[in-house]
């Protein structure tokens, strides 16, 4: 995957910024990837002020230019009797903002995570599938001309349920990706923490969230080789999601979309029930289930957040179609995807062909 080539001052920068924090005892660099169409510096500035019990202590602008934007933010939130203060850098590219902080995950999930979550649809919380981990490390590997091992894997069943390999294996990344493969029944790899065999400056943990944590190394071999097929990724999941709404349509036409699954999930009654709580669950939305899984599962959905509206019907005994309404924006429809990845099971997403 090709990429604009990082500006050497911005590595430089990032680097510098990163230094202390990956000498501390068990220190590492986290990143979390965010889709903005806007300035991220415009959207802090006009938005968070109106959050609550959140603030920003200092900002800096520290590089602008070919394309690139950085910035420096020291935020704070008050969590109960609990205040919680950090740093990141931002670095956006385009329609994409990369949060980079050293501070801990609870200043991870408790500000800048809450930040993103509160400024949807502006902002948007980038994923990947595990096949893409998969194909991102095959990718990192043959480059970087290293053997990639794994020390840890975390992968999910259906519904989400998680399941969690024996800590600190010394194996090549493939056979965590066989074992869950290879799983009866068959697992998802959520996340995978990987380094080089000859225990180099490659350390790395990699989540379907879009997160990755680095332990060893530069900025520049993980921006390049890892977050540039991040972007890529969403982007290309982004384009499927674009314009399904019927007023974007020709001729108000319905442009449905299938999720296909591996096996053929909904011969079970008992998962075409539990697909109507996986929905259920999805706090941004009102539904009405039109048919409970006697024999298929038929939902009409509208999304809280801006109000785009389709309905989640199963389609044979592996697959699902989702149908846009008049408005359905791909923001909505790449966080109701998500969700569906996240608790209940992973698949691909295509166009509907009759």
């Amino acid at each position: 995957m090709i990429g604009k080539r990082l500006p050497a001052t911005i590595g430089m920068i990032i680097n510098q910024y990163s230094e202390a924090f990956l000498k501390r005892s068990r220190g590492c660099i986290r990143i979390v990837a965010l889709i903005s169409e806007v300035s991220f510096e415009e959207l802090i500035d006009e938005e968070l002020p109106e959050l609550e019990k959140i603030e920003v202590r200092s900002k800096k602008k520290i590089y602008a230019e070919d394309g690139f934007a950085l910035w420096n933010y020291t935020v704070s939130r008050k969590v109960r009797n609990e205040r919680i203060e950090g740093s990141f850098l931002a670095l956006q590219v385009g329609s994409f903002v990369f949060i980079i902080t050293g501070h801990r995950p609870p200043f991870v999930r408790k500000c800048i995570m809450y930040i993103a979550k509160q400024l949807h649809p502006d902002i948007m919380v980038a994923y990947i599938t595990a096949e893409e981990i998969y194909e991102i490390l095959k990718n990192f590997s043959k480059v970087m001309e290293i053997e990639l091992l794994y020390s840890k894997y975390v992968a999910k069943k259906v519904f989400g349920e998680r399941d969690t390999s024996v800590g600190f294996a010394r194996a090549p990344y493939t056979e965590a990706f066989r074992k869950a493969r290879d799983a009866r029944p068959r697992l998802w790899i959520d996340s995978i923490r990987g380094f080089a065999e000859d225990e180099s400056q490659t350390d790395f943990r990699l989540s379907r969230e879009g997160h990755l944590n680095y332990y060893k190394g530069n900025f520049e071999q993980y921006y390049e080789h890892i977050l540039i097929p991040i972007k890529e990724y969403c982007s290309r999941r982004l384009k499927i999601f674009e314009k399904r709404g019927r007023r974007e349509t020709i001729d108000r036409e319905l442009r449905p979309l299938l999720i296909r699954y591996d096996t053929k999930v909904f011969e079970d009654p008992f998962v075409r029930k539990q697909l109507v709580a996986v929905v259920g669950g999805y706090n941004s939305c009102n539904f009405s289930v039109i048919h409970k899984g006697n024999p298929h599962v038929y939902i009409n959905i509208v999304d809280r957040m801006d109000n785009s509206a389709f309905s989640l019907r199963t389609y044979g005994s592996d697959s699902l179609i989702i149908a846009p309404q008049v408005k359905a924006s791909k923001a909505s429809l790449m966080r109701f995807s998500k969700h569906l990845i996240d608790n209940f099971l992973e698949g691909t997403i295509s166009d509907f062909k009759v």
